[in-house]
């Protein structure tokens, strides 16, 4: 497996996670090429201090912002064999995290790998390959951070319809018409430092997102009646409890998984 990668990373604003993130890319024992960084902040002080003679600043089109056109844009740009997708919000906490990940990748003779953050922390680093048969519609790929093939990408692009769990749309295609396996590397070294991650209502709204795309996209299981029957449950309970506009976003939530098994859905992605 080739070891010069470029590093495509989606940014919106959040300079200080930014400049975090390159600093520990440019340490890493293999560093990248080339980052390039795909823009969709209107802030452009967020780059001060960045420019750099491996470093390219791209801005997104002044368009709705769409997870897919974002990497797409990234990865058309790449001129590596591998491409390093990662969010500005992951934490590498060793130097040898993405040397470690190729080296694995040819011990399993795997293409592409990515990687999940361990849980608990504490538990050493685990590399499991995923084929069609194990692929259960969330562990396919990981557009957070992820080693991809540059020309199967761009051959196969991310599809901007999907407007959320894109990664797994895509490991689903590439399961089926490939016949390929990726390596899911759980890693103590790697964390995710989304500044929302704690907030409840930005939890519910993305696993939500993600879990409607899922059942569109990917596999039905996600927006089947008993998963329906569950939110509607839970919109009762919140009702029952006074909890008005947590019951709504439930029932809001059950009637689209219902329409979502007979229409496509149209959700603007969300930079969360």
């Amino acid at each position: 497996m080739n070891r010069a990668y470029t590093a495509v990373i989606r940014a919106h604003t959040r300079n200080d996670l930014l400049h975090r993130l390159i600093v520990a890319l440019r340490a890493q024992t293999l560093p990248p090429s080339k980052i390039i960084i795909v823009d969709s902040s209107p802030d452009r002080a967020a780059f001060i201090g960045l420019d750099d003679a491996t470093l390219e600043i791209v801005t997104y089109p002044d368009t709705e912002f769409n997870f897919s056109k974002a990497i797409n844009i990234g990865l058309a740009r790449s001129e590596t064999d591998n491409t390093l997708i990662i969010s500005s919000h992951i934490e590498l906490s060793d130097a040898g995290v993405i040397e470690r990940g190729l080296q694995l990748a040819r011990q399993h003779g795997v293409e592409m790998f990515y990687w999940a953050p361990a849980v608990p922390p504490s538990v050493p680093e685990v590399a499991v390959a995923i084929d069609r048969r194990t692929f259960n519609g969330t562990n396919g790929l990981c557009n957070s951070i992820s080693m991809v093939k540059t020309e199967l990408c761009i051959e196969r692009p991310f599809r901007e319809e999907v407007f959320s769990a894109e990664d797994q749309e895509w490991a689903a295609h590439y399961f089926r018409e490939r016949g390929g396996r990726i390596l899911r590397i759980s890693s103590p070294q790697v964390g995710y430092a989304n500044p929302n991650h704690g907030s409840a209502t930005w939890s519910e709204l993305k696993v939500f997102n993600e879990q409607l795309a899922l059942g569109h996209f990917v596999h039905r299981r996600f927006i089947y009646p008993d998963r329906i029957l569950a939110r509607a449950l839970r919109g009762a309970l919140a009702l029952s409890r006074g909890r008005r506009d947590r019951a709504r976003m439930h029932f809001r939530f059950a009637w689209a998984m219902t329409k979502a098994n007979f229409v496509r859905p149209v959700v603007q992605s969300r930079y969360f």
